[in-house]
C-alpha cells in the first residue's frame, strides 16, 4: 500500500517588477529554479496569478524604455501590479510525511531568499492525519533577499559608464 502526502496552498510575492510582463517572467524563473517536491508520479505543481489592482507606477517599460502606456493625467505614468500570487498544489505518492515537510521547508526557503514572500500559508498534510501549517513564520517573509532574482533582467548596455 502506498504512503501519499499532500500539499497545497498560495505564496504572495513581491518581484519589484517594472512593469506586470516582468513581474510575472521573474516569479516564473524564480520558481522553475527551486527545489522540487517530489512524488512517485510526478511533482507538485505551481500555478502563477496577478492580484486584481495595482501597488505601484512606472513610465518605462521591462527595458527601461519610455512608455506609450501612460494616461496623461498621471505624469506619464501607468499603473502596474508587482505582486504575484503562487499556488501550489500537489497529490504526492510514496512520500513520507516529513519527506515532504523537508521539500517544502527548502522550497519556502530558497523562495523566500529570491523574492520578497508577503504572505504564505501553505499546509503539508499526509494520509496518516500529520498536518503542518506554513503561515507566515519569520523565516519565510524575513529572510535577506538576494541579488539573483534581479541579475535574472536584461539589461542592455551600449558600451557608456554612466
Amino acid at each position: 500500500m502506498s504512503c501519499w502526502t499532500y500539499i497545497e496552498g498560495v505564496i504572495e510575492v513581491d518581484t519589484f517588477g517594472r512593469s506586470d510582463a516582468e513581474a510575472m517572467y521573474l516569479a516564473q524563473t524564480v520558481v522553475n529554479h527551486l527545489p522540487r517536491i517530489t512524488g512517485s508520479e510526478g511533482s507538485a505543481k505551481f500555478y502563477f496569478s496577478r492580484p486584481d489592482g495595482y501597488c505601484s507606477s512606472s513610465n518605462v517599460d521591462e527595458f527601461d524604455q519610455p512608455s506609450n502606456l501612460y494616461n496623461d493625467r498621471y505624469f506619464r505614468a501607468f499603473n502596474t501590479q508587482e505582486r504575484v500570487l503562487i499556488t501550489v498544489k500537489g497529490n504526492l505518492r510514496d512520500r513520507c510525511f516529513k519527506q515532504t515537510l523537508k521539500e517544502t521547508t527548502k522550497m519556502l526557503a530558497r523562495l523566500s531568499s529570491r523574492l520578497w514572500v508577503l504572505n504564505c500559508l501553505v499546509r503539508v498534510r499526509s494520509d496518516m492525519d500529520e498536518t503542518f501549517i506554513f503561515n507566515n513564520p519569520k523565516w519565510v517573509y524575513e529572510r535577506e533577499i538576494t541579488d539573483w532574482a534581479r541579475n535574472l533582467l536584461w539589461k542592455f548596455d551600449d558600451g557608456k559608464d554612466e
